[in-house]
């Protein structure tokens, strides 16, 4: 399945708005993790690892670019440590 992405917004199950972040990611995320995996944009791994990154770090940074609370965000852990989830090393 590919992503029908609206301007904007991320696909149902997201309801913080995009900030500036999240836009580029949008538009350019799913492109940049095909090609870190070797992998076309339309398949479905791809989508779905393009979904996750969103999910478990991406949102964040948009919500705090809004100005969310930081406990909207604390309950999944800071950006620091959503960081250091995706960067071990």
């Amino acid at each position: 399945m590919f992503l029908n992405l609206n301007l904007g917004s991320m696909p149902a199950g997201f309801d913080t708005k995009l900030s500036s972040a999240g836009l580029v990611y949008k538009h350019f995320g799913l492109e940049i993790v095909a090609g870190l995996m070797g992998k076309p944009a339309s398949d479905a791994s791809v989508e779905t690892v393009y979904l996750a990154v969103y999910r478990q770090f991406m949102e964040a940074i948009d919500a705090i670019d809004n100005g969310a609370s930081r406990t909207c965000t604390a309950s999944r852990g800071g950006i620091q440590s959503r960081a250091g989830r995706w960067f071990v090393g």
